[in-house]
């Protein structure tokens, strides 16, 4: 009798230890994918933020140079601002059917990429 007690308190020892090794488990990976997600994130910003002003040093520069083609300072400009509003109406216009589908795609595919690590 006694040796089955002490064998179900080991049975419920190895258990409990077995429940606090797969939390604190659980506790790293969580961890870990939080670190790696807030990464993630910072670099993307940083590069986007980068990529950002690219761009707008570029347009001014393709609006200045298309003043100079033109003689007025504000067709370059405006130029530059009409290109926009029609790329802005054609990315709107896609958007829903392709890129935002695409993007979906990308973020399933990382996330299981991440978890099968």
């Amino acid at each position: 009798m006694k040796n089955e007690e002490n064998n179900t308190r080991e049975t419920i020892d190895h258990l409990k230890q077995i429940i606090l090794i797969k939390y604190k488990l659980f506790k790293f990976q969580m961890a870990e994918n939080s670190a790696r997600f807030g990464a993630s994130v910072v670099s993307s910003v940083s590069a986007y933020i980068v990529l950002f002003l690219c761009v707008i040093f570029t347009s001014v520069a393709i609006a200045y140079a298309v003043a100079e083609f033109t003689g007025y300072t504000y067709l370059g400009f405006a130029a530059i601002a009409a290109f926009y509003l029609l790329l802005f109406i054609a990315l709107k216009y896609v958007w829903k059917r392709v890129i935002r589908r695409m993007l979906m795609d990308f973020f399933i595919k990382n996330m299981f990429e991440k978890n099968e690590q």
